[in-house]
């Protein structure tokens, strides 16, 4: 047998041991077992939401921040819904609800991705047939980070803060979001369904995130409470049913998923073990690939985190993971104006890359460490005048809690060179698209010659670095509409001069028109905290330059005040404020549209007004009703009110529904969608109503009679004490006799914890000078009564309900832009900028003549609120009066010169003479408290000692003492309103005439006749009494039998009621006679000026201006207060004979 030797036809080389790659046999099982385990796992979360769908028809909402882990739970999700949708388990358009919140802060990678990921996402959803409702939450302008943090409202953040910022920027959107879609998208079946809200945390993220996961109540799958809670309807009001479904997911079980994801995954599905899941019984994707994904792969996603750290992410596909220590676990995207790191490690990465440095990635991060510096640097603290302590003898507080003005005027602009940049680059982009030179943009470039991206990677980079770029301007951190807000901010808060912020963002523009704006993407200011390092400077303050200095404290009274005199007239800070003059007066007030004359009292009207709309013409078809009208809680029965307040009602509803209509009128709508438009609007209830296409509406509507109110007056003590605000001695301490301040746990040197408290903010309370013994058994009753007290104040706009929901504005103040817009149009800005540099120049001019040299120096509220209010900054109805009470602060503070402290050292501070430290301050407050202790003392005596008289059965002669002085008031309030029904024909009449205004006189009279008509409809006998004496007390003697000589006290009141009405009638007649000899005198001015009432013949004018007005003293008032008196003399009758249980009456 012969053997040859075999020659290959190739060299064989041998290769050194070093790169010879060998494989674990072993290695090579745990890594196949890895992949099946996460397919597994992957596909019973998508089996458990497919079963709360199938089963409850619930509806699925995720949160999601478009990272690895939101994108894990989403895919998930769509999975669900496409399997039960395939099979029948939930109908096509049953709806999935996601969420993604933007604060407009974001780094711009993840802007971009951001905005680029839920495009592909919602194409996804659409291909697998699924109803995807892809919410983009943000916060509004009034939101902003910029005018939250750059006005009077909150300070920088730092690591000492609270982070109330992500409830500000990204939480309260969110929710916002979702009850509009509820309201607004949902049909009323859907609404119905309940809500199961999925999250991407895990339990592997930290050890503080895995304690909030179970605090929260997020399971990876659900328990049984869960199951019950959805069974009944959970979401909808009750507790949230929360489902974590990658809860139990590693961090590298999570890359791995993004590995072996998409049509064409990084590692693509070669061991089988689709097939294996399938054989195991879960219902596995019919997508191309292992698991389904929006993209091909997930390569964008990993591109995207190692951006973020500046390298190139080392994981490799199919690799075992490294535990989150490859870039996946270092990189994290935020808010570039996060204060909480002093270093931006994120964004010193991305500003290494042209891309994204020509988009201001340099100018964030150096805004991050400017912010981060100012936010704990005390010298950059404004002592700002805001709050007041009324129980401290109204001393104003100076606090370091606002940054200094000229800070602000700076952060303003670094912020709109940032805006404006990106505004620049959009126009860039756009012209490159036009054109078709995309490739020559220095962005697009840098991806191009990027040597650590394949193609693939460079083209879906590039793909989604100009979509975003060129559909909108990324960065808007300070815009033109939040510079305009800011504006009005600043003139609320008393910083600076007015509609600064407009101008600043304006002359950065100007720059930026004239090319500048290249010059800022490589400006070294504000510097970095490494540059200053690097030149030998302490980047951030010391622990003392850090330290929050103490309150200053200014008086506004006079020292030698007397408290207990001056305390019980209740004043507020307003009652001091004097309307200031500004530009807007050089009209006279009565042709001043700025001007307006409001009541200081006002009594609220309510009603329920329907009608039927026809949906076809548009327009109302019946009359509208008006049901349930109430005046301040209490009913009318008087006709004639009834039918006169049903009008004005009426009126208020038809105006407000033709808001409505002129709306519509703007829109093309189908039926449907015109049925959900009317029903999101608030308070407006909408039902189908016979016959055609017919739509039944009713709405709450209120409106306000001014001069008139219901007073709560004492009227001794009460039978059973009730419960108030300082029932509870812990709510007392903390809400209410306590300076409240931020508190923190402080290690001692010996290991032990002390509470300090902190001194960013002080919070005052209310003087009080009842006890709180009197708090417990003070009654009062309630009756109506006048106030004809006008005040000549600034026109401000405001929005009510349906006015907001009209223009999609929230919140106590929102942004109206087509508002903005119109103003614009109109010559605004140029108003605005005049207003700013004429307070400028003018102050230039007379510098010299000043104590504080400053030129932008604060320069009153009225003229920018207006214009502000004029250019879309709406006002929430109700909180008018807040705000109103604000401006009158402001302008009071700047009459009296507090806010030339804000840019005082306080070095200059503590120089001022009348500036008290807080040692001093707590030393005048404690002799001022003092005084409203004696207050509260001689009140305790006063309800202790009417409680023993009521408890001995000897309180009855008190309370007829209280009953006196209360039927004297009430018939003083009678009196008025009767002198005001005599001064309105008088008028008329043209006697005693000394103002020829007569609007006032006929409001008065109009309030007037209101009051009597409702306080003669009293309904019964009780009712009347209870004006007179409480109800408790009422309800006491009533069991006692010693009700008859209150009765009686209640008929001399009624009888002298009648008395005054009678003389009213006399002086009328009178009137007309005082009318007949003016009428006679024919060289009286009167004639020769042709008044009213003398033009007419003498029988003419007595029918139309006195007739009217004895009939209605006649009919409305003296004929049911006659009735009412004959009640009760029949009850006291009655009473007399068989005694008073057996009487009947309500």
């Amino acid at each position: 047998m012969t053997v040859q030797q075999f020659t290959p036809e190739i060299a064989i080389t041998q290769l050194s041991t070093d790169a010879v790659q060998t494989f674990n046999v072993d290695e090579f099982v745990d890594e196949t077992e890895a992949k099946l385990e996460l397919a597994v796992m992957f596909y019973a979360g998508v089996q458990g939401i497919r079963e709360v769908l199938r089963t409850y028809q619930a509806i699925c909402k995720i949160g999601s921040s478009t990272g690895k882990d939101s994108s894990l739970c989403v895919e998930m999700t769509i999975e669900a819904y496409a399997q039960a949708i395939a099979a029948g388990e939930i109908p096509s358009d049953h709806p999935l609800i996601i969420i993604t919140s933007n604060t407009l802060v974001e780094h711009l990678v993840f802007d971009i991705y951001c905005h680029y990921t839920v495009k592909k996402v919602k194409e996804y959803a659409a291909a697998r047939g699924v109803n995807l409702h892809y919410l983009l939450a943000s916060p509004g302008i009034c939101d902003s980070f910029a005018v939250k943090y750059y006005a009077g409202d909150k300070l920088l953040i730092n690591n000492t803060l609270n982070s109330d910022c992500t409830e500000i920027l990204k939480i309260s959107p969110s929710n916002q979001a979702l009850r509009h879609f509820k309201s607004s998208v949902l049909t009323s079946q859907q609404a119905l369904l309940p809500i199961l809200d999925i999250s991407g945390v895990r339990d592997d993220e930290s050890v503080v995130r895995k304690h909030n996961i179970n605090k929260r109540g997020e399971t990876s799958v659900l328990t049984p409470e869960q199951h019950a809670i959805l069974a009944t309807g959970g979401g909808r009001g009750q507790q949230q049913v929360k489902l974590a479904p990658i809860k139990e997911f590693t961090t590298d079980q999570v890359w791995l998923y993004l590995d072996l994801c998409g049509s064409d995954a990084l590692d693509k599905d070669r061991d089988g073990i689709k097939q294996a899941v399938a054989e195991l019984g879960y219902p596995v994707t019919d997508q191309a690939g292992l698991f389904p994904y929006h993209q091909s792969n997930a390569s964008l996603i990993r591109m995207v985190y190692g951006q973020g750290s500046n390298e190139r992410c080392t994981y490799v596909a199919g690799s075992k993971g490294q535990g989150g220590k490859n870039c996946g676990g270092r990189a994290r995207y935020g808010c570039f104006v996060c204060g909480k790191n002093p270093n931006d490690k994120t964004g010193e990465s991305l500003m290494q890359y042209e891309r994204w440095r020509v988009l201001g990635a340099e100018m964030q991060v150096r805004l991050h460490d400017y912010l981060a510096r100012l936010s704990i640097d005390m010298k950059h603290r404004a002592f700002h005048a805001r709050a007041v302590d009324q129980a401290g003898g109204f001393h104003v507080a100076l606090q370091p809690n606002v940054m200094k003005p000229q800070i602000l005027s700076k952060l303003v602009r670094l912020s709109a060179r940032i805006a404006i940049v990106n505004q620049k680059q959009t126009e860039i982009m756009r012209e490159h698209v036009a054109n078709g030179t995309t490739a020559e943009h220095p962005g697009v470039k840098c991806i191009a010659s990027d040597p650590t991206l394949n193609d693939k990677e460079k083209a879906q980079l590039t793909a989604m670095y100009i979509d975003a770029v060129a559909t909108k301007p990324l960065s808007q951190i300070l815009a033109e509409e939040h510079a305009m807000y800011l504006s009005m901010r600043w003139a609320l808060d008393g910083i600076s001069v007015g509609f600064a912020p407009l101008a600043i963002y304006h002359e950065t523009l100007a720059e930026a028109e004239r090319g500048e704006w290249k010059n800022w993407l490589s400006a070294k200011f504000p510097a970095l905290n490494k540059e200053l390092v690097e030149q030998g400077i302490r980047p951030m303050p010391t622990a003392a330059e850090s330290i929050t200095p103490q309150a200053r404290f200014h008086p506004i009274l006079k020292a030698d005040l007397d408290v207990q005199s001056f305390v019980q007239t209740n004043p507020k800070l307003s009652d001091f404020w004097v309307r200031p003059f500004d530009e807007t007066d050089v009209l006279e007030a009565d042709f001043n549209p700025f001007l307006e004359t409001a009541h200081l009292t006002q009594a609220p009207v309510k009603a329920i007004a329907s009608c039927l709309f026809d949906v076809d013409s548009y327009r109302i078809t019946s009359s509208v009703a008006i049901d349930d009208l109430q005046v301040d809680g209490l009913k009318v029965s008087n006709t004639k009110l009834q039918k006169r307040l049903n009008k004005e009602m009426d009126d208020v509803f038809t105006r407000q529904f033709n808001d409505v209509l002129d709306k519509l009128s703007e829109k093309i709508l189908s039926d449907k969608a015109l049925v959900e438009y009317l029903t999101s609007l608030p308070g407006l209830t909408v039902s189908r109503a016979e016959p055609g296409n017919t739509l039944h509406l009713s709405a709450i509507v209120t409106a306000d009679i001014p001069g008139l109110t219901r007073e709560s007056l004492p009227a001794g003590v009460r039978v059973k004490a009730i419960k108030h605000r300082l029932s509870s001695e812990t709510e007392r301490l903390s809400k209410y006799e306590k300076t409240a301040r931020k508190r923190s746990l402080v290690k001692q040197a010996d290991g032990t914890k002390k509470i300090e408290a902190g001194l960013m903010s002080l919070a005052f309370y209310s003087p009080r000078y009842q006890s709180k013994l009197g708090m417990s058994y003070q009654s009062y009753v309630r009756q109506w009564s006048l106030d004809f007290t006008t005040e000549q104040r600034k026109a401000m706009p405001v929005a009510d309900d349906v006015d907001k929901a009209l223009s999609d504005l929230n919140g106590r103040i929102d942004f109206d832009h087509q508002q903005y817009q119109r103003w614009v149009a109109n010559g605004g800005i140029k108003r605005a900028l005049n207003i700013y540099y004429s307070n400028v120049d003018a102050r230039i001019k007379r510098r010299h003549q000043l104590d504080v040299k400053r030129v932008r120096y604060y320069s009153g509220a009225g003229q920018v609120i207006n214009e502000c209010l004029g250019a879309g900054v709406a006002v929430d109805k109700a909180y008018y009066p807040v705000m109103l009470e604000k401006i009158k602060r402001t302008q009071l503070f700047s009459e009296l010169g507090f806010y030339r402290f804000q840019s005082y050292s306080l070095a200059q501070l503590d120089a001022e003479p009348m500036v008290k430290s807080m040692e001093e301050y707590r030393s005048f407050k404690a002799k001022y408290i003092l005084e409203l202790r004696k207050l509260r003392n001689a009140d305790r005596a006063r309800v202790r000692r009417e409680r023993d008289l009521l408890l001995a059965g000897q309180y009855h002669n008190t309370t007829k003492q209280y009953a006196r002085e209360l039927a004297q008031k009430r018939l003083s309030t009678v009196k008025l309103a009767l002198g005001a029904v005599i001064d309105e024909v008088k008028y008329h009449l043209g006697v005693d005439l000394v103002n020829p205004e007569g609007a006032p006189v006929v409001r008065a009279r109009q309030t007037a006749q209101t009051a009597l008509q409702l306080m003669a409809g009293a309904s019964s006998v009780k009712q009347l009494l209870t004006e007179l004496v409480p109800a408790d007390m009422y309800m006491h003697y009533k069991k006692t039998e010693q009700l008859t000589e209150l009765v009686e006290l209640g008929a001399e009141h009624l009888q002298a009621v009648i008395d005054a009405i009678a003389d009213a009638r006399r002086e009328l007649r009178n009137v007309f006679e005082q009318h007949r000899a003016i009428r006679g005198d024919q060289s009286h001015w009167l004639h020769q000026v042709r008044w009213h009432g003398l033009v007419k013949s003498e029988q003419e004018t007595y029918q139309q201006y006195v007739v009217p007005s004895l009939t209605m003293l006649q009919e409305d008032i003296l004929a049911p207060t006659d009735a009412m008196l004959t009640d009760m003399l029949q009850v006291r009758r009655e009473m007399a004979i068989q005694g008073e249980q057996l009487s009947l009456f309500a």
